[in-house]
């Protein structure tokens, strides 16, 4: 009897932490820290820790308590050069450009919003891309990703240029 309540609670605690599809796109849109905005559902691809991936420069999975919010906090909190920050269940993603591998199973690539439709882990109704878009060229995981509007908007960057002789 034991055992059958162990495997019993075993079967509950994994059913509790697993994500719930919510079935439509429900970003985190106030409360971000200043500057940031969602900026869509993306494709991403499976079984790549780093690097190729649609934010591929830091990684950190085992958030308890996922937002948008928290996902921006970490990013900013490794390096406020990370103008760009996603998030997929309970995982975050942090880069400085959006990378796109321009093939058939690309990533990087801006999806329909309602392709990122899977809640958040630890945070009701607000959701954290998906982990799989079904079949085609499409495959694989979406990522929610929020940007910096005012790092990543070109038109805020200064250009210092310095003559390079004497006149």
């Amino acid at each position: 009897m034991k055992f059958g309540a162990l495997l019993a609670g075993a079967a509950l605690a994994l059913t509790a932490h697993a994500a719930n599809d919510l079935g439509t796109n429900f970003p985190q849109t106030s409360g971000l820290p200043a500057g940031w905005a969602f900026s869509g559902c993306y494709s991403d691809r499976f079984y790549s820790s780093v690097g190729n991936r649609a934010l591929g420069a830091y990684w950190r999975t085992g958030i308890s308590a996922n937002s948008g919010a928290a996902c921006i906090n970490i990013c900013q909190g490794i390096s406020t050069t990370y103008v760009y920050a996603g998030n997929q269940d309970n995982q975050c993603w942090c880069d400085t450009g959006i990378n796109n591998n321009q093939t058939v199973n690309q990533y990087g690539v801006k999806l329909d919003d309602n392709y990122c439709h899977f809640e958040c882990r630890g945070t009701t109704g607000q959701t954290c891309g998906s982990t799989n878009r079904g079949n085609g060229p499409q495959l694989g995981p979406a990522l929610s990703i929020y940007t910096n509007q005012q790092a990543a908007d070109p038109g805020n960057a200064f250009i210092i240029a310095k003559p390079t002789k004497d006149f």
